[in-house]
């Protein structure tokens, strides 16, 4: 059975006379991605074909989300299933400045459910000027509470000290 020219040039590359493959192994390019930690540089490497894409969805271990409106949590845990460390941050800064009505939204609440069942790997979150409840955390800490290492609430709102008192029990040191 003959090959034709047309599927050779589609699978293959032409350089210097000799075909190679135009497909990294997965393995090698994995091993690459964990060399590439900033995140605008992953997000470009992402771009460049369906594979690398795919790659960098399995080896990304960190995500900042600049407003937790820009994407659904169901679809940032769809496509990144390995997260370690989340960052989300909620109202403008115009609310450092009282500019920003206080049941404006930026509700932690739809975060922290898909975040429960869904980033098995979470060690690291951090929530920024978000409306977190007592019910929130004590979700956080019934479902992450063996392995979360770090919970940082930097600018929120709407938690009590007994939230705080469910975090503090769940702690190991």
């Amino acid at each position: 059975m003959q090959r034709s020219p047309n599927n050779e040039l589609r699978s293959s590359m032409v350089r210097g006379g000799r075909m190679m493959d135009s497909e990294i192994a997965e393995e090698a390019l994995e091993c690459v991605m964990s060399y590439v930690n900033d995140p605008r540089d992953r997000s470009v490497v992402s771009q460049v074909c369906k594979q690398w894409y795919r790659i960098d969805a399995l080896t990304r271990k960190h995500v900042t989300v600049a407003f937790c409106y820009t994407i659904k949590p169901a679809d940032l845990t769809r496509r990144f299933k390995r997260l370690e460390s989340l960052k989300l941050k909620g109202k403008p800064r115009a609310d450092m400045f009282n500019l920003i009505l206080e049941d404006w939204g930026a509700y932690a609440r739809p975060w922290i459910t898909e975040i429960s069942s869904s980033c098995l790997c979470l060690k690291s979150l951090h929530l920024r000027r978000m409306a977190v409840n007592d019910d929130d955390l004590t979700m956080l800490v019934r479902s992450h509470g063996h392995m979360l290492q770090a919970l940082k609430l930097e600018r929120c709102s709407g938690f009590s000290t007994l939230g705080l008192l469910e975090i503090a029990r769940s702690c190991s040191e």
